[in-house]
């Protein structure tokens, strides 16, 4: 039997690189408006497989033999695969999927080695196209709402919200300095 820091830290990893296949494997098949939504079920679903490996691994979870140190050990276990999928979808996928710029190369790379002209690229990413795909997706994860032919910030909490929220008191912190 290992130690428990670490089946901690393996456990943590294994769920991690659970995470990224079933991303790579399942987002083949979803759409542009469902990317957050999976991101999301991918993560909960995966979020389950340390108590899977901590019962592999010999750790008894049954409710009325756990121990305090093996609660802690899932919890850090959670929290360590929490920060890695949260690393990878902020620093990783986040770009990939938002960046103009990596988008461009994806698709001249599609036509590779034929090329493809300016004119088939002007046609995919002029302004109005970029601001429809956006205002898109953006209703669908439900970030806004249109209400009268306006478009308005959404009743519910968004990670765009919370992250608009604190580059503001980033901001204001660095102003004061």
């Amino acid at each position: 039997m290992m130690s428990a820091d670490l089946t901690t830290l393996m456990t943590a990893a294994v769920s991690f690189v659970i995470f990224i296949l079933i991303h790579f494997i399942s987002f083949r098949f979803v759409g542009e408006g469902g990317v957050l939504k999976w991101t999301m079920r991918i993560f909960f679903l995966v979020s389950l497989v340390p108590v899977g490996l901590f019962i592999r691994e010999g750790r008894d979870i049954i409710l009325s033999r756990v121990s305090m140190d093996d609660v802690g050990y899932l919890l850090v276990a959670w929290a360590v695969y929490g920060l890695l999928s949260f690393l990878y979808i902020l620093c990783v996928f986040g770009p990939y999927e938002s960046s103009i710029r990596l988008r461009l190369i994806r698709e001249i790379y599609r036509y590779h080695p034929a090329g493809i002209s300016l004119e088939h690229l002007y046609k995919n990413y002029n302004s109005k196209i970029i601001l429809k795909r956006r205002i898109a997706r953006l209703l669908h994860a439900r970030s806004i709402v249109l209400n009268d032919e306006k478009y308005r910030i959404a009743q519910k909490p968004s990670f765009f919200l919370l992250a608009e929220v604190l580059a503001g008191m980033i901001e204001r912190c660095i102003k004061k300095s």
